[in-house]
């Protein structure tokens, strides 16, 4: 089951993550990027599919880089501490690409606004999803 974490708007960023492959040491995770905060692409959401990788030596550093201690996690219930280190992983860089969404590519960029461009800078929306749309869309499409 997909757990979010992040903004209260989705529009501003955040990720669902499914820890139910924690045994197998990976976590899927769709993972939502306020493009017009990161590069400018104005109204631009970046939607990926990606793995989380839960290697246990990288957990240490990757804490260490969200601001954790050892001690703030042992302190969490299992559930919350697992999640806590599923974040602080992805935040750390240690995920790949999810190829198998469809086959072909891991993201989709959408454009949240009636009037936004639709490319920028090299990047392109693969479609319009209006912002108040944005959260019933991913959940539809992505976390199916």
């Amino acid at each position: 089951m997909h757990e979010y974490s992040g903004d209260i708007n989705i529009e501003n960023g955040g990720q669902w993550i499914d820890l139910d492959n924690w045994a197998d040491e990976y976590a899927d995770c769709i993972r939502v990027t306020d493009l017009d905060s990161a590069i400018g692409f104005d109204g631009a959401i970046m939607i990926e599919h990606v793995t989380i990788l839960l290697d246990k030596k990288h957990w240490l550093d990757a804490i260490a880089c969200c601001g954790y201690s050892v001690g703030d996690l042992l302190a969490m219930d299992s559930d919350c501490r697992r999640y806590a280190l599923a974040e602080a992983l992805l935040s750390y860089g240690r995920f790949d690409p999810d190829d198998a969404w469809d086959g072909s590519h891991y993201m989709e960029t959408v454009q949240t606004t009636e009037d936004g461009p639709m490319s920028f800078d090299g990047w392109k929306a693969d479609k319009r999803v209006l912002s108040e749309n944005l959260d019933g869309y991913i959940k539809a499409v992505h976390l199916n």
